[in-house]
């Protein structure tokens, strides 16, 4: 029987390359320093508990590759000494 934690994930090739796209930009418009929102509590409500999306929404939620692709970016900017800072998302959507 096959370890499937060995197998790539259909979605890997695509998070490998836009995150490579993403910081030859940067090295390309000599950025130094990149925002990653901090999307780490967005699975939780204000007093910490899970969120409850509904069958459908929960399933989406759970399915997003956000941590997996912030690490790719922050991993590759760290190779070519760009420095990636995770800012907050709270309340950006919101008008003033």
């Amino acid at each position: 029987m096959e370890d499937s934690r060995l197998k790539p994930r259909p979605s890997d090739h695509f998070l490998h390359a836009l995150a490579k796209h993403i910081i030859e930009q940067c090295i390309d418009h000599e950025v130094g320093r990149i925002a990653i929102g901090d999307l780490s509590k967005i699975r939780e409500d204000e007093n910490g508990d899970s969120r409850n999306w509904g069958k459908r929404g929960n399933k989406k939620l759970h399915g997003w590759e956000s941590d997996r692709f912030t690490r790719l970016l922050e991993y590759k900017a760290e190779e070519h000494g760009i420095l990636a800072d995770r800012t907050s998302e709270r309340d950006t959507s919101k008008t003033c």
